[in-house]
């Protein structure tokens, strides 16, 4: 019996609050299914961008459609059955420009002693893009010279750009790095800077620092500040740990240590575009630890925004590191992932870079400002 005292004493503790049981019950229930949402308005499969760019022959990109004298069809024809509209460029070196994410595939025609068809088709298999377009042409290029050129003669022959073993890692560290990064630096920052703000409401000593001569924003500022090097510095000791420990042992990262597919410079930009992102996750806590009224609370309202940042950091959206999409580099912690994604890729892309930058601390200003007011308001500063 004293159990079921205990029992309903507790649980009657635990949903008092309107806005933690909001928070713990229905934003988990509504934030998946929202966010599910909008990872189906994600391109499927077998859907293209305009203007994939293919490096071809030259006479492939001067078809325009058209048939041969004798009936046959070109390779023009092909790519225009299987890509609808593509872009052409010319490469002497096409195993780079595919490397580089200049171009999607790149093809080469000849002919056999024969005169039969060989096709070679180079692809980056760490790039899901490119792999679709690879997959498209290839089976394009079966229908087509399938039935005029017996199977014995015909050839298309597939060759990846990259070794299996550096597809493996870059497809490893780019689905894994952004989201442990995101989500650790997220998760330490908040805590952190919810123990500055709610933690200090419900300790009272909140009150002692607002009757000081330190002004309210710079209060604030110093608060997010602190925060913020505390998650930079799991950021980068998260880097760290993993670059020595996949030296040791590179197997973990797919066969190839970080430091072998981002160098220093890299590792070194990573981390300051993290430091806009961490800069974002301190002024956020520190409005949700302001408007909690303890620090249990003030975690639960964290909750949410962690679940959001590791979906939105996971490469499913704007997953290319080679491909530029304005409206993702506005959108804080999905432009993050990006730039990360692109640096591990070798594609220091430093526009992009900039205007995510930009755009996350513009993010921040908004929160600071929000938790600004917060702090002005007696009604919410003084609550338990």
């Amino acid at each position: 019996m004293k159990i079921l005292i205990v029992l309903k004493k507790e649980l009657l503790d635990q949903i008092r609050d309107r806005r933690t049981i909001i928070a713990a019950l229905v934003m988990p229930a509504v934030i998946v299914p929202v966010l599910l949402f909008f990872l189906m308005q994600e391109p499927a499969n077998n859907d293209l961008p305009a203007g994939v760019r293919i490096v071809t022959p030259g006479t492939a990109a001067d078809t325009d459609g058209e048939l041969t004298p004798g009936g046959e069809t070109t390779l023009g024809d092909v790519l225009h059955s299987a890509l609808g509209d593509f872009a052409t460029i010319s490469s002497d070196t096409p195993d780079e420009a595919v490397r580089k994410g200049e171009a999607e595939l790149a093809i080469e025609e000849s002919h056999g002693a024969d005169g039969e068809p060989i096709f070679i088709l180079r692809h980056d298999p760490a790039r899901k893009l490119s792999g679709v377009v690879f997959a498209r042409v290839h089976a394009a290029l079966q229908g087509a010279y399938g039935a005029a050129v017996s199977p014995e003669n015909a050839s298309i022959r597939a060759v990846p750009v990259r070794s299996e073993v550096e597809y493996t890692t870059l497809l490893t560290l780019s689905l894994m790095l952004p989201v442990f990064l995101m989500v650790f630096s997220a998760s330490t920052t908040m805590s952190s800077v919810i123990d500055m703000s709610a933690g200090e409401k419900e300790r009272g000593t909140l009150e002692t620092l607002l009757s000081s001569s330190v002004s309210r924003p710079s209060l604030l500022l110093g608060k997010i500040l602190a925060a913020a090097i505390v998650g930079i510095t799991a950021g980068a000791a998260l880097l760290a740990g993993l670059a020595v420990s996949s030296a040791v042992v590179p197997e973990m990262t797919g066969g190839l240590a970080l430091l072998s597919v981002a160098g220093p410079p890299a590792l070194a930009l990573i981390l300051v575009v993290l430091l806009s992102c961490v800069l974002l996750f301190s002024a956020t806590g520190m409005a949700l630890g302001l408007y909690a009224k303890s620090v249990k609370e003030g975690t639960v309202f964290t909750l949410p925004v962690i679940i959001l940042v590791s979906v939105l950091s996971g490469g499913m959206i704007a997953g290319d590191p080679f491909i530029r999409v304005t409206v993702h580099l506005v959108i804080p912690v999905v432009n993050t992932g990006y730039s990360i994604r692109a640096l591990l890729f070798g594609h220091a892309d430093y526009p992009a870079i900039a205007l995510a930058i930009v755009s996350t601390l513009c993010g921040a200003a908004l929160m600071y400002g929000v938790s600004y007011l917060l702090l002005k308001r007696e009604k919410v500063i003084n609550r338990s």
